[in-house]
C-alpha cells in the first residue's frame, strides 16, 4: 500500500501543467499570443478587442484596453521580444468557472525584458477545439502603477532629472541611540 502510494506521488510529481497542454494546443496558444503582441506592441487596442473572447469583451471597454496599450507602448522601448515562461502554465478545466462560463482555459505568462526593467504578462485563452481565445490579461511593470511613470527615452536620450523628494514625504533618517 505505501509503495503504491509513493508511486503515485512520483507520478503526480512528473505531472506539470506543461504536460496536460497538447503540443497542438500550446502551438495555437503561442500563435495567438504571437498575434497578441503585434498589436500590443503597435498600440492597436481595437484589433486585441477584436481578436478577444466575448468574455473579455464583456467586461473590457475599448477606451481601457487602449489605455492599456498606451501605457504598454510608453513604457517598451528597448524591450526584447517576449518570450514564454515554460515554468508558468495553468490549466483549468471546469464545467462552470465563476463568471467565465464552461470549457477549458489555459494560463500562460511571458516576460518583457526591457534592461533593468521588466514587464510580466499573463494572457488566459479559453479553448474551443482546440482554437485558443483570448479571455483574460494582467500586465504588471512601472507603467502600469497608480501614477504612471514618464515615457521610456529613445535610445541614446535621456529623461530630465526627478525633482528632490518633498521633506514630508522623503524618508526618515534615525540617528543610532546614544547608548
Amino acid at each position: 500500500m505505501r509503495a503504491s502510494a509513493l508511486i503515485l506521488a512520483a507520478v503526480l510529481l512528473g505531472c506539470s501543467a506543461q504536460t496536460l497542454v497538447s503540443e497542438k494546443e500550446m502551438a495555437a496558444i503561442e500563435a495567438e499570443a504571437a498575434v497578441f503582441h503585434t498589436h500590443l506592441a503597435s498600440g492597436d487596442g481595437p484589433a486585441i478587442y477584436r481578436m478577444a473572447d466575448d468574455g473579455f469583451r464583456a467586461k473590457v471597454t475599448p477606451e481601457f484596453l487602449a489605455n492599456i496599450t498606451e501605457r504598454f507602448h510608453a513604457g517598451s522601448a528597448g524591450c526584447a521580444e517576449p518570450r514564454r515562461d515554460p515554468e508558468r502554465v495553468n490549466v483549468t478545466n471546469r464545467a462552470m468557472l465563476v463568471g467565465e462560463g464552461t470549457g477549458r482555459f489555459v494560463t500562460v505568462t511571458y516576460i518583457h525584458e526591457c534592461g533593468a526593467r521588466t514587464i510580466t504578462e499573463t494572457l488566459m485563452f479559453r479553448m474551443s477545439r482546440d482554437t485558443p481565445k483570448l479571455l483574460g490579461l494582467h500586465l504588471h511593470g512601472p507603467q502600469f502603477a497608480q501614477e504612471p511613470l514618464a515615457p521610456t527615452p529613445e535610445p541614446g536620450h535621456t529623461l530630465p532629472p526627478l525633482p528632490p523628494a518633498e521633506p514630508e514625504t522623503a524618508p526618515a533618517v534615525v540617528p543610532p541611540s546614544a547608548g
